[in-house]
């Protein structure tokens, strides 16, 4: 069976929980994680079912089976993108699927929280802001001496003025200059956050199976709750919840009834099915 066909099938069963249901997610987790997935569709589909089947699991054996074969999938998409073509690998960043690139423009904290804690898998993309606010910025941030030399009545992209700031320390890349002299500044910190957020530096954040991606973050979670075990999906022995209570009757108006029967309906198409 192909892999689309074995995930469309899994979806179709991953909001069902009766017994024999729960079997058959089992067997058709353990038949995807033995396929080689070829294409960045059956990659995504697949670790997108199993995220879901992470929090909506059925038992302790579901559970497990989706949390191996997210952190199987993990490499098995390691292998896919260290010989995959530039269209595959774009396909895959920002679906947060463990080994593919993060691209987003964060927060000056953030950024700065980033690179303490994961400096090895960051790097500079681009900048979006224009040189007109790049100099505005770098203005403000540089002390006055150092901003004339640096601009010299030139208008700077950020990548240019790095590179002629760093012309003597090759070792420090784009990232890491403008991250110091925001540092090094004595502007408020707030200003410094505004005047951040102006450059809108975009990073690339190569994640692996140790980052905190949405690959790991469901599964490292733990598990306390499982819907095989859940009340609702037992049938409800009415008798011997109401044998010791005292009933007395009631007597409803129309809008009371209109409004019971509302509910009820709602309860009733919220229950599982088996």
């Amino acid at each position: 069976m192909q892999a689309y066909k074995i995930i469309r099938h899994l979806t179709e069963t991953q909001f069902r929980f009766d017994k024999k249901t729960s079997e058959e997610k089992v067997s058709l987790i353990e038949k995807l994680d033995k396929e080689d997935l070829q294409n960045c569709e059956d990659i995504i589909a697949f670790h997108d079912r199993l995220l879901c089947l992470l929090a909506f699991a059925d038992n302790q054996k579901v559970f497990d089976a989706a949390n191996g074969a997210l952190r199987n999938l993990s490499e098995k998409t390691k292998s896919f993108l260290d010989a995959a073509n530039d269209a595959d690998i774009w396909k895959l960043t920002e679906s947060a699927v463990a080994h593919s690139v993060i691209r987003s423009s964060f927060s000056y904290e953030l950024i700065k929280w980033l690179t303490e804690n994961y400096r090895d898998e960051i790097s500079f993309s681009s900048c979006g802001a224009p040189k007109e606010v790049v100099g505005n910025v770098f203005k403000q941030i540089l002390p006055p001496a150092v901003g004339e030399a640096l601009f010299d009545n030139h208008e700077h992209s950020l990548e240019s003025l790095a590179k002629k700031a760093t012309v003597n320390n090759k070792s420090l890349d784009v990232l890491t200059w403008t991250l110091t002299q925001f540092a090094s500044s004595s502007i408020p910190d707030k200003s410094k956050e505004q005047l951040f957020e102006q450059l809108s530096i975009y990073i690339d954040w190569q994640t692996n199976s140790y980052s905190p991606t949405r690959s790991f973050a469901r599964a490292n979670f733990g598990k306390k709750y499982f819907f095989n075990s859940s009340h609702l999906i037992h049938h409800a022995d009415l008798k011997k919840i109401f044998s010791d209570k005292k009933l007395h009757p009631v007597s409803l108006n129309i809008d009371e009834k209109k409004s019971l029967r509302h509910h009820q309906r709602r309860t009733l198409l919220q229950l599982p099915r088996n």
